[in-house]
């Protein structure tokens, strides 16, 4: 696991989180909750935030999990989890979130230029098959892609949310 610095705020990033087999696996599902379980009270293309819990009996799932529990310390809990499609319909915009852990795991992404975005013009890279670990209440967005070059690489990822465990 690879630690950094952004802004004074600690940033965990892993490489090679899942097999090829898994992340395809891992990918035919959220394309199947993306199709079939949009959540309609969130961003345009993102899950319902039960989406481990819906796939928490399947190995492949839980290794992608594990991952996540493992970058983040045993302070924490899992919260909640979804999985979000970036294409050229995207508008996402800076937000925070009311836990203090998240993990963003990048399960397809052609463009790693095109990452999670921080302030301060930040793009963390979405390197396809890694995942980062970073404090959710720092204000942060997908970093969208011009609709011309989006449409021709969506990008899929999956989140994974612990908040404070006392």
């Amino acid at each position: 696991m690879q630690t950094i610095t952004i802004n004074k705020n600690t940033i965990h990033r892993d490489f090679n989180v899942l097999s090829e087999e898994d992340r395809e696996l891992v990918l035919k599902d959220v394309k199947y909750e993306i199709k079939n379980h949009l959540c309609e009270d969130a961003a345009l293309y993102q899950t319902h935030a039960n989406l481990f819990q819906r796939y928490k009996d399947k190995t492949y799932w839980n290794r992608l999990y594990l991952t996540a529990r493992a970058m983040v310390d045993n302070n924490y809990k899992y919260y909640k989890s979804w999985a979000n499609l970036s294409n050229e319909d995207n508008d996402y915009q800076f937000h925070q979130h009311k836990n203090k852990m998240t993990c963003v795991y990048y399960l397809k992404s052609n463009l790693p230029e095109y990452g999670t975005k921080l302030e301060g013009n930040v793009i963390l890279e979405s390197t396809e098959n890694s995942m980062i670990a970073f404090d959710g209440m720092i204000p942060h967005s997908v970093a969208n892609m011009p609709k011309n070059i989006a449409k021709l690489n969506p990008r899929y990822s999956v989140v994974f949310d612990f908040k404070r465990a006392f």
